[in-house]
């Protein structure tokens, strides 16, 4: 890592530091004066902390106001469902995958993103069937469809729901989420019809 990356990666955690303590917000001129850097650094690096979601930056009169954002990554949200879920940009490439996808699929998370989803011979989500959906979903959304995988062990039943989403630039995205409905579809196929 360059000496210029790691300076960057200091001071940024500086001014996050400085906020974390700050709920009400501080200024340009307050961070300066507090952690006694440059206010075209702080400028720079308060843009770059607003860019990232990570600070949110709100106006007082003629002052900009900067807090700690309240907004938690959606990374880390993916994480705590109980489905597999890749989320997509426009050109199917894979930009999230929360850590049950990754399970399920065999891979590390650094293995998948920025692939693109055709190419990607994933599990389930890399299928003909689910690669047309995904091209039809970017064209036009609709709802999700059922689906059985087999492998070594037996089959396994998913729905899987594609959600069209939007990225903060604007851009379109796709969210795959598959919700393993086996348990139930066992269950459901266990039940005997009521007598007449």
């Amino acid at each position: 890592m360059s000496k210029h990356i790691e300076e960057c990666r200091r001071e940024l955690a500086r001014v996050v530091d400085l906020l974390k303590g700050q709920p009400g917000g501080l200024s340009i001129t307050d961070i300066s004066r507090s952690l006694d850097m440059n206010r075209n650094s702080v400028s720079k690096y308060l843009n770059m902390l607003v860019i990232s979601g990570r600070v949110d930056m709100r106006s007082i009169g003629v002052s900009k106001v900067y807090t700690l954002s309240d907004r938690v990554p959606i990374s880390s949200l993916l994480d705590f469902s109980s489905d597999a879920i890749l989320v997509l940009n426009g050109r199917q490439e894979i930009v999230l995958a929360n850590a049950n996808f990754l399970a399920f699929a065999g891979h590390k998370r650094d293995d998948v993103i920025g692939r693109r989803l055709p190419e990607s011979a994933l599990p389930i989500v890399s299928g003909a069937g689910v690669l047309r959906q995904v091209g039809e979903l970017i064209r036009e959304p609709k709802g999700g469809k059922e689906i059985e995988w087999t492998d070594d062990s037996g089959s396994v039943f998913f729905l899987i729901k594609l959600i069209p989403t939007v990225f903060d630039d604007g851009s379109p995205g796709i969210a795959v989420v598959l919700e393993d409905v086996t348990a139930l579809k066992r269950a459901l196929s266990g039940m005997k019809e009521p007598a007449e």
